[in-house]
């Protein structure tokens, strides 16, 4: 696990046949909307959409998305610094 956050946790995960990184992110349903069955939240969806159509070297590429009962399943490309951390390092 990399990190825990409050809506969900975050994975490193390895392709067996490539060897190359993911990270997949379970986010709990439930604690997003604050434990009213509204389905998926609008700011979920808004990213889902962002990252599917964005193409470029500098930001995570979406590789899929899936409903499983509660919780949303997102697994994107693996990046080694966060963009807050890419900024602060441009940047001095």
């Amino acid at each position: 696990m990399l990190e825990r956050r409050s809506r969900g946790k975050l994975y490193l995960t390895e392709c067996r046949a490539t060897g190359k990184l993911y990270t997949v992110r379970f986010a709990w349903l439930d604690t997003m909307n604050a434990g009213v069955d509204d389905g998926v939240p609008a700011s979920v969806l808004r990213e889902l959409n962002y990252l599917k159509f964005l193409e470029n070297e500098e930001v995570q590429n979406l590789v899929s998305a899936e409903l499983k009962n509660r919780f949303v399943v997102i697994q994107c490309e693996y990046v080694r610094e966060s963009l807050r951390d890419y900024l602060q390092n441009s940047l001095l």
